[in-house]
């Protein structure tokens, strides 16, 4: 509403200029200056927006002809309008200035249409709030892993570091409510931190969440089940917040692992930030005829509705082929995601006594999930280690998945809509497995983006046509009945197809 309010101001300052003679000076300056009172209190309140900086520009430039009006006096003002900002319209190179005049008007105009268009595109909807039982709390800790070196990083010495954002029940007592809001970056924090990592824009639209930072842990339980999250390649802990608050409101600790060089905008201790640059090697480009037949094979891929499990493991096969060092790069990546992993499943045995989950988590309920990379990761992880008693992988893959051992532990594949790959290790499992097929849905479709940009769907079907907050509520859904019977052994009858009227776009399979 205040970005909505601060475009308006200043598009009034712009007409008023426009009409100077008819609004008369006085009137103009303090437009301006109320419209400048606007732009500082939507900066304090609401946080520097990416959205907004067409609107910044023009509020800049009305307050340097409100410093030049509040430098001169006003009876000096009304006989000359040039000290507005404005040229006079009678003088020598008269038509050169109206022409400058007219070109600013209409350039400010185009400037705040541009950030009323990018306050719609990316006005977030308000995070629904967590429908479970218990209030959310959040709190983060790092961790040093001093056993490996930093292999990402130019200097030698550096030690492998984690990032680990905790959301959990939370005791909701009186302190609670009085407790800061959790706030989580947004869209154009994370773009920019990926590609240019600076304080500056970092918070840039960060959204409030309906968490409370560092609230006590709820003593309901003597202790809770853990999951263990990673996010995508580029993205970052914060990437499926609206499913980490749920899963914790229904009584889980959710640690979500922010992968230091492979995500967007890492802070080390010491203030320096670092971006996912370690994502864009130039010596793993592709040829023109390698990029050709990656295409083609990719194409094949996509339209393998009917194609045989067998058939579509020898396309994926043969399009890793085409580029062996850029697939075996990747696979090294997702080896180090999968180390991060195992090595804070090593840490949770041994957290520091009096710190808020000492003592409090069940050790042999341990559930991995993932979103994209991240959940290409889990499928590692928990191929690998035993602790991982469940695993879910959000429409996660690379090609290396197919040819890993069969999954002994529970596990759960949700896929857009034209991923058929990972039926492959659905089918090959060794325990319980479900593959669910999701219409209507693209990759970005199983992150909060689905919602926070909702508007962007008449431009581009990147999010699929699904309805954003019915994507977030069947992902809840699906993924809390799921970890609810691997891990704390309940039925769960949206599993086994007893409500499947309830989400007619899920297509799937089971084997038990």
């Amino acid at each position: 509403m205040l970005n909505s309010i601060l475009v308006l101001a200043l598009l009034i300052c712009v007409c008023a200029t426009a009409m100077r003679r008819m609004a008369g000076t006085n009137a103009n300056l303090r437009l301006r200056l109320a419209a400048l009172g606007i732009c500082l209190i939507q900066l304090v309140a609401g946080g520097p927006r990416v959205e907004l900086v067409p609107a910044y520009l023009v509020a800049g430039v009305f307050a340097v002809f409100v410093a030049i009006d509040m430098t001169r006096k006003v009876p000096a003002a009304a006989a000359n309008p040039s000290i507005q900002g404005l040229p006079p319209s009678r003088s020598s190179g008269a038509f050169a200035r109206t022409l400058v005049r007219w070109t600013g008007i209409a350039g400010g105009t185009l400037a705040l249409l541009l950030a009323a268009l990018l306050c719609a595109a990316f006005d977030s909807l308000d995070y629904p709030a967590p429908t479970g039982p218990y209030a959310v709390g959040t709190s983060e800790f790092r961790l040093t892993d001093t056993a490996r070196e930093e292999l990402l990083t130019e200097r030698s010495g550096d030690y492998r570091q984690i990032l680990v954002r905790v959301t959990y029940p939370a005791l909701n007592d009186d302190a609670f409510a009085s407790l800061p809001r959790d706030t989580i970056k947004g869209m154009a924090a994370v773009v920019t931190g990926a590609m240019w990592p600076n304080p500056v824009t970092v918070s840039w639209g960060a959204i409030v969440t309906p968490a409370r930072r560092n609230a006590q842990l709820a003593a309901t339980q003597r202790r809770y089940p853990v999951l263990i999250y990673s996010h995508g390649m580029g993205g970052n802990s914060e990437m499926n917040t609206v499913l980490t608050q749920h899963l914790a409101s229904h009584g889980y600790v959710v640690m979500a692992i922010d992968h230091p060089f492979l995500n967007s905008g890492f802070r080390f201790e010491d203030g320096t930030m670092i971006g996912a640059e370690s994502l864009f090697d130039s010596q793993f480009s592709n040829t023109e005829e390698q990029d050709r037949k990656r295409e083609e094979l990719a194409v094949l891929i996509e339209n393998s509705r009917d194609v045989p499990l067998a058939r579509l493991a020898e396309l994926i096969r043969e399009r890793a082929a085409v580029n062996r060092p850029q697939e075996a790069r990747w696979e090294s990546l997702h080896e180090l995601m999968s180390a991060d992993q195992r090595f804070l499943l090593d840490s949770l045995s041994s957290l520091p006594p009096g710190s808020l989950l000492a003592g409090r988590l069940d050790l042999d309920r341990i559930g991995v999930f993932g979103m994209s990379s991240g959940g290409t990761t889990t499928h590692l992880t928990c191929t690998r280690d035993p602790r991982c008693r469940a695993g879910l992988n959000l429409d996660g893959f690379q090609p290396f998945l197919i040819d890993l051992p069969p999954l002994r532990v529970p596990f759960m594949h949700m896929a857009s809509e034209r991923n058929f790959q990972l039926a492959i290790a659905h089918e090959s499992a060794g325990a319980t497995s479900y593959f669910v097929r999701i219409l209507g849905t693209d990759h970005p479709s199983f992150t909060d983006f689905v919602l926070s940009l909702h508007r962007l769907r008449s431009v581009s079907n990147m999010l699929g046509t699904i309805d954003g907050e019915r994507m977030l509520s069947l992902v809840n859904d699906y993924v809390l009945a799921f970890f609810d019977e691997a891990l704390l052994d309940r039925r769960e009858p949206i599993l086994h197809g007893a409500t499947s009227d309830r989400y007619p776009e899920v297509v799937m399979l089971s084997k038990e």
